[in-house]
């Protein structure tokens, strides 16, 4: 089953992206020669605004990244099932998003897209399971065109959720098939709605904003 959603790109209006993506997926077992790097994270940890602890399905307690037969594959494991249709508990506009950011350089920065017109994230490539009130969709944006002034890339990726894991596969092609990276998974809400600055980071394995690290892949 395939699904669409609209998506805003940094420039705020200037073109719309349709945004197709698999439902599920068939699980990835991993070859003999894969690499992996994982993270674990402690349980009860993630917040929303003033304090209030975050629903266990948006509380990350480990997460990794394994590269096997050409792919990519993004695992993120949770202190509580996925329900069918997750309560957002914000405004009607808002967005879940289970997210791996990825970038190889800290210095170099995309400013844009999803964030608003002129933001600077460290990201060159999220991987993203999205909930946007209706439906979830997978997708892969390609931030780095940012850099020359033009429009992220968006591609739809396969995805599962079973239970309290969520696995997302990437063709290795699509990130220029790097032999290392940097990178973090994130459960966080989008008051506002994607482009704008409307973030709200619930919980981040490795803790990069207290410490100021990421992971690497491969470890």
């Amino acid at each position: 089953m395939l699904q669409s959603r609209n998506m805003i790109n940094g420039r705020l209006g200037a073109w719309t992206a349709f945004v197709m993506a698999a439902v599920c997926l068939v699980p990835v077992a991993a070859s003999a020669t894969s690499l992996a790097s994982v993270v674990t994270d402690s349980t009860g940890d993630a917040y929303m605004n003033g304090g209030h602890q975050s629903p266990s399905f948006r509380d990350i307690t480990r997460v990794e990244v394994t590269k096997s037969d050409g792919n990519f594959v993004f695992t993120m494991d949770l202190a509580g099932s996925v329900p069918d249709e997750p309560n957002m508990q914000g405004p009607a506009h808002g967005e879940l998003w289970w997210w791996f950011g990825i970038t190889l350089n800290l210095s170099v920065t995309p400013r844009g897209f999803p964030g608003a017109t002129g933001s600077w994230h460290i990201t060159w490539w999220d991987v993203v399971v999205q909930w946007d009130g209706e439906n979830f969709t997978g997708f892969l944006v390609d931030r780095l065109p940012l850099l020359d002034g033009h429009d992220v890339v968006i591609t739809p990726i396969a995805f599962e959720i079973d239970g309290s894991q969520i696995t997302m596969v990437v063709d290795s092609d699509l990130m220029d098939n790097p032999s290392s990276f940097m990178w973090a998974g994130v459960t966080m809400r989008w008051t506002s709605g994607i482009g704008t600055e409307s973030i709200k980071y619930e919980d981040i394995a490795p803790e990069f904003f207290t410490t100021g690290i990421l992971a690497t892949w491969p470890a």
